[in-house]
């Protein structure tokens, strides 16, 4: 698994559990589109929701059959959910509900040109719910295009802030983008309308940590671990919030743990690499980060570590070829120029190093060149 993957774990949820929570059920009493477009409100949902035993032969057929496919997509029958709700548009195609309930089923048996079929229904109605962006939003991540997901999952949280399938998909998009500010935010509301969406802890904790919030960041894993006490991801992320609190010997414990469960983890050798370069064990650092730049040669935070591991033992051609990398990644870093010219003067190239000690303070005319 690449450590990129570990940033969100959070694979895009079965729609199934996505319909549990959603508000665009409180129009089954009668399908139109002014309800669906509202998206419900929680006290219409919980009238919808009251036992009307006794009651059915006053209903619409097509509310019960909407009750039967929801209850059918909730257990996880999204065969027999196609099956009612396409009894219920061949009856009545004005149901947005039946539409976005059939949506969700395809997308659960894999048949993504058909959910698209029929989310494109209450979309061109202008009628779609928070859970209809949703499913849009995590078939479009699956093909690739974030930007459009990531504002489909925004627009979710907007028709319903309380809609926690959006909130955790919008969060996650927010952590891709680096805006771990709102992450902490967003993951937080999730956190309060269900104490027990331990994703949502995983993505704060991580958030909490690159915010240099050590001590939040290790509360929100531990709390994780506590549920999941064999995850290698939250004891990874648990690692580096450790080690962040100087606790190495922590945190070795968790990164060995981690890659005992799971020896692909590529982000617990980044961990344990920067573990061992706080006990100053050098080479056996520089192994661990040499096998995430080559398992993830894109991994800038790898090639920043053993540039500054081979600057330390005075290996400093090999510290320029790692820095090269890590200005290839980054070319606005001003920090590797500066540390690759320091690099480039150690053997002579003192011309080189000048120009990238130039070049590293006119990136950010703050760094101090005599800082070596």
């Amino acid at each position: 698994m690449k450590a990129s993957d570990m940033s969100f774990i959070l694979r895009p949820f079965a729609l199934t559990a996505l319909v549990l929570s959603c508000a665009l059920f409180v129009a089954c009493g009668g399908g139109g589109d002014d309800d669906a477009d509202k998206g419900g409100s929680d006290d219409k949902a919980k009238a919808d929701n009251k036992d009307t035993s006794g009651d059915n032969d006053k209903k619409d057929p097509n509310a019960i059959l909407v009750e039967q496919a929801r209850a059918a997509l909730n257990s996880g029958d999204a065969k027999k959910t196609v099956e009612l709700t396409t009894r219920i548009i061949e009856g009545d195609d004005t149901s947005n509900v039946a539409y976005s309930l059939r949506a969700a089923a395809q997308f659960d048996l894999k048949k993504v040109d058909a959910a698209k079929k029929d989310l494109a229904v209450v979309f061109d109605r202008k009628a779609a719910t928070a859970m209809d962006h949703v499913t849009r939003g995590v078939i479009l991540m699956d093909e690739g295009k974030s930007k459009e997901a990531a504002d489909d999952f925004a627009k979710a949280v907007e028709l319903d802030p309380s809609y926690v399938p959006g909130l955790l998909h919008h969060a996650r998009a927010l952590q891709d983008a680096k805006k771990h500010a709102q992450v902490v935010q967003i993951a937080t509301l999730a956190i309060t309308k269900d104490p027990n969406q331990i994703e949502a802890y995983i993505m704060r904790g991580k958030s909490h940590a690159v915010l240099g919030q050590a001590s939040q960041a290790l509360a929100d894993l531990t709390h994780a671990a506590r549920s999941r006490p064999n995850d290698p991801v939250i004891l990874a992320y648990r690692a580096r919030a450790r080690l962040a609190q100087n606790d190495s010997t922590g945190a070795m414990e968790d990164v060995n743990k981690a890659l005992e469960l799971n020896a692909d983890l590529t982000d617990a050798y980044l961990t344990r690499g920067l573990v061992r370069v706080r006990r100053l064990e050098f080479d056996d650092a520089y192994a661990d980060l040499t096998h995430v730049t080559t398992i993830e040669p894109e991994n800038i935070e790898a090639w920043r570590f053993r540039a500054a591991i081979r600057a330390k033992q005075g290996r400093h051609r090999d510290a320029v070829a790692d820095w090269s990398e890590v200005i290839r990644l980054d070319s606005r870093d001003a920090n590797a120029y500066l540390q690759r010219g320091f690099s480039y003067k150690k053997f002579g190239e003192e011309q080189k190093g000048i120009d990238d000690i130039l070049t590293a303070r006119r990136l950010d005319p703050k760094l101090d060149p005599s800082a070596n």
